[in-house]
């Protein structure tokens, strides 16, 4: 796949995932009634505690990836992000990135995506909930949140992205 086709479905990915924030939520009678008869303002969900570079440590990801690497904490709003570079020379890599409430829409936009381009978005059984590989990214819902590793410079990228999905899903 070419970088252009690549950066085109991830826009197109994006840009679902944006839309499907913003979509408002049709209001059920439940919803309603809580509304009106709310005195106190409803609890805020839980707080995610753990960031993407605690949830798969830099000597983790080190094992897993078969080289030393030091890890890199990103974005956090609505998200946590965690880049893996490598220690010495230019592999492996590795990006892992955890957006909340983001994982239906990355999946909805991943189906749009393969409807226009058939074989685009690859889907990955035994990940998740649902998950699909968009070039070296590989994007898994796991209930409303997404997760998504990308890797390079690293053989067996299935096996390896198993295992640090593993690590991930327990520390969720």
């Amino acid at each position: 796949m070419n970088a252009g086709r690549l950066s085109c479905v991830l826009l197109t990915i994006w840009s679902l995932m944006v839309c499907g924030a913003c979509t408002p939520k049709q209001e059920t009678a439940a919803n309603a009634a809580g509304a009106s008869a709310a005195a106190s303002p409803a609890p805020e969900p839980e707080k995610k505690s753990l960031t993407a570079c605690e949830m798969v440590t830099a000597a983790e990801m080190s094992a897993l990836l078969g080289g030393a690497v030091t890890a890199q904490n990103g974005p956090t709003n609505g998200q946590t992000a965690c880049t893996y570079n490598p220690v010495a020379g230019i592999s492996p890599y590795a990006e892992l990135k955890v957006e909340w409430g983001s994982g239906e829409a990355a999946m909805m936009g991943a189906s749009f995506a393969n409807a226009h381009e058939p074989g685009l978005a690859e889907q990955s059984d035994g990940l998740g909930d649902q998950a699909v590989s968009v070039g070296p990214a590989t994007m898994i819902r796991r209930g409303d949140d997404l997760v998504t590793v990308t890797l390079s410079g690293v053989d067996d990228i299935d096996a390896r992205i198993r295992s640090i999905y593993a690590l991930v899903d327990k520390r969720m």
